[in-house]
């Protein structure tokens, strides 16, 4: 019983900022924070961003904002027409084939929309025999 009483005395004595175990955990704890820091800065690091589209005269224009590299890819447009609850795509999937400058470029859809709510999913991929999606945006439309 003395032995036991002596080891919790010692326990109860010592320093826990200065022992070792804790230190080492304190590091660890630095370091992955540290990691997710640098994990959040560059997640998501698409340099393209796309403003919301305009519908003219039977088209659809999308400013596609590119900081990145100059760059052939795939703009892709998927239109819903929105109805209360529901939707229905309009047409099918419109792709086109155009060269990202950087700074911006117009991306133009030919499409026939009626007055209405649209979501308008825009998709960029990479132009190549295995097109990477490198970047997607959804965005709310009103047709008048």
């Amino acid at each position: 019983m003395n032995v036991l009483k002596n080891n919790m005395k010692d326990l109860s004595d010592r320093d826990p900022i200065n022992s070792r175990r804790t230190i080492i955990i304190i590091a660890l704890l630095v370091l992955l924070a540290g990691l997710i820091i640098i994990f959040f800065m560059f997640a998501g690091g698409s340099n393209i961003d796309a403003d919301t589209p305009i519908y003219v005269d039977g088209k659809l224009m999308t400013t596609i904002s590119n900081s990145g590299e100059d760059q052939q890819a795939w703009v892709q447009y998927n239109i819903y027409h929105q109805d209360g609850l529901s939707s229905n795509q309009v047409g099918g999937t419109y792709s086109y084939v155009t060269d990202l400058k950087k700074g911006n470029t117009l991306s133009t859809c030919d499409v026939t929309l009626s007055p209405g709510t649209y979501k308008v999913f825009i998709y960029i991929s990479t132009y190549d025999a295995n097109p990477v999606r490198i970047a997607g945006f959804i965005k709310d439309i009103e047709v008048r």
